[in-house]
Order: C-alpha cells, then structure tokens, then sequence
C-alpha cells in the first residue's frame, strides 16, 4: 500500500510527488489517458496518499497496451499499480478509441 505523505520524509514525500507530476505529464500521450487516470489520480489524493514512480510507470504502461510481471515487496503497492489502471479503464465510458476488453490476470499465492 502508498505511504501517506505524512509518514514519509517530507523531502522525500516531495521528490516523489514532483516526480509522479512530471512522468503523468511527460508520459500522458493524450488526453484521453489523463481521463482515464484521473480518477485514480483523486481517489490517491483523498486517501492522502501519493503514488509511487513505479505505479504510474505500470498504469502508463497498460493503457498503452503492454503486458508485464511486476514483483515487488510486500506493502510497496503492487495491488494498486497491477489494478488501478485496468479498472479506470473499465469505469471510463467516454473511451470508445479502445475495442479490447478488459484483460488482467491476478495470481496470489495461498
């Protein structure tokens, strides 16, 4: 799960936040995917939470249609990043440009 800002080194809290703002912008290839990030993007900061780099990395990354394994430790965010964007994707119904049904596989071990 995200850290709250509050629980993390102020500066630190910063720099992720200043980098999260730059990689959406920089990476955002349309507004269409802003759209569709954007309630992701609200519901983060209501939870006073700030994504990590490497969410918005995977949430970038499936809306531009790429598949991929993420690993990482327990409680650095992997369920957010692995779903966050398939769903927004799913509540999105002003994205007609995409034809593809909504495809994510979750393994958990028991």
């Amino acid at each position: 799960m995200s850290q709250s800002s509050s629980e993390l080194d102020p500066s630190l809290s910063q720099e992720i936040a200043t980098t999260n703002a730059k990689r959406l912008s920089a990476s955002a290839s349309s507004s269409s995917t802003e759209a569709i990030l954007a309630p992701v993007a609200d519901w983060f900061r209501k939870q006073d939470w700030a994504p990590f780099p490497f969410q918005y990395e995977c949430w970038q990354a499936y809306l531009e249609g790429h598949s991929g394994l993420l690993l990482a430790d327990t409680g650095m965010g992997k369920t957010y990043a692995a779903l966050m964007a398939g769903l927004a994707e799913a509540r999105d119904a002003t994205n007609t440009s995409t034809k593809r049904s909504l495809q994510i596989l979750w393994l958990t071990p028991l």
